[in-house]
């Protein structure tokens, strides 16, 4: 017999092998953010823990994926509150123990009496889920770093050293501990953060200056600087071998004029391998310029269900509004 238990703050232990699992969770719970209600379901069967799935509640824009202005601003006022499986803030979805149909259709029984529709977020391994529709996710890019720069072909280091070129410029910190950085600092990296988040495509969760502030214990930094002025930030979290490039804020006044973003990525490795990371994910987003690096893509499914027949049945139809176009895959 399967039970499930709702627990409002992260349990120990819960996926302490992925770079954005126990620590990482603990800690963006207490980062309060706006528009979410985070929660963790624990599945036993006969009284022992099989599996612990985080979990989230918020109100979906059904425009969130779409990019074309008038399609976006026909859609905007269709709103889903949903039930999602996952966490708001990590490109790919994990479950702590057992994925099976007898776990998952425990959960989603419990998840239905909050939620009409209930989502499983950017899962890249096939879930045995019943009735869900499945859209394509933004595929994540991930990049091997073992013997990287030995496989990597020399027209593609003699480009990169041509493009980082033009950023010569400037000054490129790494920040091992940015908990010690000065406030002006942390305040300079929210500012950008938010000029970026404002230009973004998609936009899901939106991040408080206290998510900076919290998650600074668990990050590494690259900063760029024109003078002494702060122009751009890479935010990554390690573990062990691991390495996950989470948010980045430019200004983008001067991204033509250096390169910055191209200058940012490359960085990030240069100092992942530094650190003698093997394995560094460096999200979706960019895949022309990041397939350029050498990046190989994990692909990601959304699966979905609508608790009335009819509206699951149109929503299915819909999926097509839910992923990636074919542009932004480029």
């Amino acid at each position: 017999m399967l039970t499930v238990q709702d627990l409002q703050s992260c349990p120990d232990g819960i996926l302490t092998e992925q770079v954005e699992g126990y620590r990482f969770m603990q800690t963006f719970d207490a980062c309060q953010m706006p528009d979410f209600v985070l929660g963790y379901l624990q599945v036993r069967r006969d009284g022992a823990l099989i599996s612990t799935l985080p979990y989230f509640l918020t109100t979906y824009r059904f425009d969130t994926m779409v990019t074309q202005p008038w399609l976006k601003a026909m859609l905007a006022p269709i709103k889903f509150q949903i039930a999602c499986v996952g966490h708001p803030s990590t490109d790919i979805g994990l479950i702590d123990g057992e994925v099976s149909a007898e776990v998952l259709n425990a959960v989603n029984v419990y998840l239905f009496q909050k939620s009409k529709l209930v989502v499983y977020k950017m899962f890249a391994q096939e879930l045995p889920l019943m009735g869900f529709s499945i859209a394509r996710g933004l595929p994540v890019n991930s990049l091997n770093l073992a013997d990287y720069t030995l496989q990597m072909r020399a027209n593609r280091r003699k480009n990169i050293r041509k493009r980082l070129a033009q950023s010569a410029s400037l000054r490129f910190e790494f920040v091992k501990n940015p908990a010690e950085l000065p406030a002006h600092l942390m305040a300079a990296i929210f500012a950008l953060y938010q000029q970026t988040e404002a230009r973004a495509d998609h936009e899901f969760e939106h991040l408080p200056f206290a998510y900076f502030l919290k998650t600074a214990p668990l990050s590494q930094y690259v900063l760029a600087f024109e003078g002494e002025r702060l122009i751009g930030f890479v935010q990554t979290m390690t573990l062990g071998l691991n390495c996950t490039a989470k948010y980045i804020g430019m200004d983008y006044a001067c991204n033509q004029q250096y390169g910055l973003y191209f200058s940012l990525v490359v960085k990030v490795i240069e100092d992942a391998q530094m650190r003698g990371i093997k394995t560094l994910e460096l999200g979706p987003t960019s895949y022309y310029f990041k397939r350029l690096i050498g990046c190989s893509l994990i692909p990601t499914h959304i699966h979905y269900r609508h608790s009335n027949s009819v509206l699951n049945r149109l929503l299915g139809y819909c999926r097509f509004l839910l992923e990636p176009s074919a542009k932004e895959l480029l």
